[in-house]
Order: C-alpha cells, then structure tokens, then sequence
C-alpha cells in the first residue's frame, strides 16, 4: 500500500511541476528521470515519434550522450527494435534481461544503447492514435509489473 501511495505522491509532484512550472519538454523529460522515476533508478528517458513516412526519431530526451542521440536520429518503423514493436503492437516492451536485449532484438546493435539493466518503453496515446513512444533506460532490474504499468502510463499521459 505505502508503493502506491509513493506513486501516487509521485504523480501528484509531477502534476503540480507541470502546471506551475509549464516547463519546456526537455525540462519536463529531465523532471520525469530526476524525480519521478527516480527511486526506480531512471537515468535517461526520450520521446519518439512516428512520422508519416514510417521513421521513428526522437523528438525529446535527457541523460543520453551525443553519440547515442546521433544514433537514434532516425530508426524504422519495420526495424527489429523495442520502439517500432511499442508502436506496431501498442503494447509495452519490457527489457530486464540483458541476455534477451540482442536476441530478441537484432537491430538494436546498429545502434549505441545506453548501459542499462532494464529498458522499458510503451506507445503513447496522443489525439486518439498511438504516435509516439516514451522509452526510460533503468540502472537496476524492474520485473514487469501490472502497478508500475499503470503508474508509467499516467506519467506519459501527463
């Protein structure tokens, strides 16, 4: 019961940043690594979106390096990565076993992926379809969990 209360207060705290602060994305990217998903070790997150002619590039983020931001500049929809399967599949993509990451995932090495023990993302409900995919790189393994589902989703919607 005192997670979901934490969860709670997390999203009240971000709720009352958002309308007193109206911060630009990036601030509010960096807010939702540094204080929201902090105690749930987030070290970097992004916001990606699909455009009509089928790429996937980030539109916000924090905590990358260059080189992973010009990595990521652009990626397909059709490509075997966690964000285009998020998208296809309107779904979570829940990465918290390293050994699983490149299997499941053989694209991801055209890519520099942040070091991360869990990766989770999930599309993004924006005017009535499913554009945009948030993706948050952990430094600890998180289990998928129905709970922390719901709290990730009330974030985003935020």
């Amino acid at each position: 019961m005192s997670e979901v209360r934490g969860e709670l207060n997390k999203i009240l705290e971000l709720i009352e940043y958002i309308y007193s602060e109206s911060p630009e994305a990036n601030y509010l990217c960096q807010h939702v690594v540094l204080r929201t998903f902090k105690d749930l070790g987030a070290f970097n997150l992004f916001i990606a979106e699909l455009n009509p002619g089928g790429t996937i590039h980030p539109v916000n983020t924090f905590g990358f390096t260059q080189e992973q931001i010009d990595s990521w500049r652009e990626s397909s929809a059709e490509e075997r990565i966690p964000t285009a399967d998020a998208l296809r599949n309107n779904s979570f993509v829940w990465l918290a076993d390293k050994d699983d990451w490149y299997r499941d995932y053989p694209d991801l090495a055209e890519y520099a992926v942040a070091v991360a023990e869990t990766f989770i993302c999930w599309p993004i409900h924006i005017r009535g379809a499913y554009m945009s995919v948030i993706g948050v790189a952990f430094n600890k393994v998180i289990l998928p969990d129905p709970e922390l589902k719901n709290f990730f989703e009330i974030v985003s919607g935020l």
